[in-house]
């Protein structure tokens, strides 16, 4: 039988204890430092979407002018804009160009379009129809857009009859602008 005074038997019942609590402390400490080390929080994630929209000219080009031959007759022409777009409807307008004859009343609601040469001008309609019934301007004008893609839009020119302006290469440039 042990003694109350024998330090082997109290030692090891201490050491087990002790043993335990320094497994417990252990156990803890991992613990905490394992949670020191994780951290959560919160992050604002988007992107936006575009629509695209591709856009393509082709020039227009009219038939030479005879002033003599144009005195009872406008002279027609057609360019295209190809328009592909992921939407089913676009706005486009038409600017009055580079040289809008500004002292005729020139407005962009209402375009009096000129081709220059040398300082000489000619007269010129950009249109929605062939028959020229209605006049490309800044008011936009609704175009479906379906398939196949790209959508070819015309868009109709009628060079004004009873003009004489001398011999020359006439030009102008518009900005189309297609809105969706």
């Amino acid at each position: 039988m042990t003694s109350p005074h024998d330090t082997k038997a109290t030692q090891f019942p201490r050491a087990l204890a002790l043993l335990g609590l320094l497994t417990a402390w252990a156990s803890m400490a991992a613990a905490v430092e394992a949670q020191a080390l994780v951290g959560s929080g919160t992050m604002l994630v988007g992107a936006a979407v575009n629509k695209p929209c591709i856009l393509l000219t082709t020039a227009m080009t009219f038939p030479n002018y005879e002033p003599s031959a144009q005195v009872a007759a406008d002279l027609y022409g057609t360019g295209f804009v190809s328009i592909g777009c992921s939407t089913s409807t676009v706005q486009v307008t038409i600017s009055q160009g580079l040289y809008p004859d500004l002292a005729g009343g020139s407005t962009p609601a209402n375009p009096l379009r000129r081709m220059e040469s040398g300082g000489s001008y000619l007269n010129y309609d950009l249109c929605v129809d062939a028959t020229c019934t209605t006049i490309w301007n800044d008011t936009p004008a609704g175009v479906p857009i379906d398939a196949p893609f790209p959508k070819n839009v015309p868009v109709y020119g009628r060079v004004l009859m009873n003009q004489s302006p001398p011999a020359g290469t006439y030009t102008d440039t518009v900005v189309i602008t297609v809105s969706f």
